[in-house]
């Protein structure tokens, strides 16, 4: 019984290192993430949401509104001071809801990113997102956790194409290589501080590829894991 007793201990204390170190990894996982998340593209990038536009829309009304409101009320100097106190509360309020959309757009990516049926390298895909270019693609690799029939690989590869504008995927073994066209991740203005770089169409490819064809793909044969590539 105490030899029992003593195995049991043993493989206890194991198993709990092993959650521990679990936990410390996911942990490091979490704060490498958020050090992503800090940086301007890799938001933008994930927030791919156009509340910011929905927001201006619902705003300007009532603002033009009472912009108009206040010369038939004030004169003179008392209306001026008036218009500006609008214009700049009305342009604080309207930064800060922008900022709370793009917060809650970020978090929903994040979740989505966190809750994929099977292993996703989040690191490697907000590093990738972190990087900026004119033009760039990416790629993902669906690896199986066996090598499908040749029926099933004609049909996932027909799936995946269907999903997004892509190249034609390839398979190598138990792997699909799916890779985007080339996308536009720089949005230029007529002022250069206006332009910016955003990877939102390279993330809204993966969310097509992935939600339309590869989920599907998962429920009839199981993925080991998925990988993203930056060709």
């Amino acid at each position: 019984m105490s030899d029992s007793l003593e195995q049991l201990a043993a493989k206890g204390a194991k198993d709990q290192a092993s959650r521990d170190a679990a936990q410390q990894a996911s942990r490091a996982a979490e704060q490498r993430a958020q050090q992503a998340l800090d940086d301007r593209v890799v938001r933008r990038s994930l927030a791919t949401s156009k509340g910011g536009m929905g927001l201006w829309l619902l705003g300007i009304a009532p603002v033009v509104a009472l912009g108009m409101a206040i010369p038939a009320v004030l004169e003179g100097v008392a209306a001026a001071v008036a218009l500006i106190v609008l214009g700049v509360t009305f342009a604080a309020v309207l930064f800060a809801a922008i900022k709370l959309t793009e917060r809650r757009a970020v978090g929903r990516a994040m979740h989505w990113l966190s809750h994929l049926p099977f292993p996703f390298d989040i690191d490697a895909y907000l590093a990738g997102l972190a990087n900026t270019g004119m033009q760039r693609r990416i790629a993902l690799r669906v690896v199986f956790a066996e090598i499908p029939s040749e029926a099933d690989r004609a049909l996932f590869a027909d799936a995946v194409a269907g999903a997004a504008a892509m190249e034609r995927p390839k398979w190598k073994g138990a792997a699909l290589t799916v890779a985007s066209e080339t996308l536009q991740t720089y949005v230029p203005s007529s002022g250069d501080r206006d332009s910016y770089y955003t990877n939102g169409p390279m993330h809204l490819w993966v969310v097509a590829v992935i939600d339309t064809a590869v989920r599907s793909m998962q429920a009839r044969q199981l993925i080991e894991r998925v990988e993203v590539q930056f060709p």
